[in-house]
């Protein structure tokens, strides 16, 4: 018997099962219904308020119903999806609102930042710290738009200083395998090259680098 046939019968011996009375085994594959089971990468954008949260991420009533169901919910979140967030002040948001123990349990991020208008200093700072704390971290991947370059002054040196901290973070971590590309819209290959030379930190980010043309 599988875990479908003992969730059927169940449903048919029992009026009423408390999903704390549940194999974890059981627990998962309703976490598993429950969240987001057609996406195998979850989006976070911009600047989300804990009720904006909780009206998204977190809309799901499983993570209502008492603490150690929540603690679950996030961790099985965290671990089985590609977690793809745009920019240092929703990396830092995001990562405080999943708690340490959500933290320690995410195993693929993707970081999109965009080189024209980064995020504050502060938001860049706390992401570093949070991210840190990833200590299942497997794989990091950091994404750089560089589509607004044309359009502001330059890169700026604190900007390049997040990208490197960011490395040096992941480096610190056993096991998590990093990699970063540039990529721009409406910009040509040799477009891409040029800006992904001027950032100047393909030495200090490392080899093996992704160039990623997007139209």
């Amino acid at each position: 018997m599988d875990v479908h046939d003992d969730l059927k019968a169940l449903t048919l011996s029992d009026p009423y099962v408390g999903l704390m009375s549940l194999p974890g085994e059981l627990r998962n594959v309703i976490y598993f219904l429950l969240l987001f089971p057609y996406l195998r990468t979850i989006q976070i954008f911009g600047n989300m308020s804990d009720s904006q949260l909780s009206r998204s991420l977190f809309r799901s009533s499983v993570f209502r119903i008492n603490r150690q169901i929540r603690f679950e919910a996030i961790n099985f979140l965290c671990s089985t999806k590609k977690i793809h967030i745009h920019g240092a002040m929703a990396a830092s948001q995001f990562f405080c609102a999943i708690n340490s123990f959500g933290r320690e349990s995410l195993t693929n991020i993707v970081l999109q930042v965009d080189a024209g208008y980064p995020s504050s200093s502060f938001y860049q700072d706390e992401c570093v710290r949070l991210l840190s704390s990833a200590s299942a971290l497997e794989r990091m991947h950091l994404a750089i738009d560089v589509s607004a370059l044309s359009r502001v002054a330059g890169v700026s040196t604190n900007f390049i200083s997040f990208l490197i901290n960011v490395k040096k973070t992941c480096e610190g971590m056993e096991g998590v395998r990093f990699s970063w590309c540039v990529f721009g819209t409406l910009l040509s290959a040799s477009a891409l090259k040029d800006v992904k030379a001027g950032l100047g930190v393909g030495n200090r980010l490392g080899e093996g680098n992704v160039l990623k043309c997007v139209h």
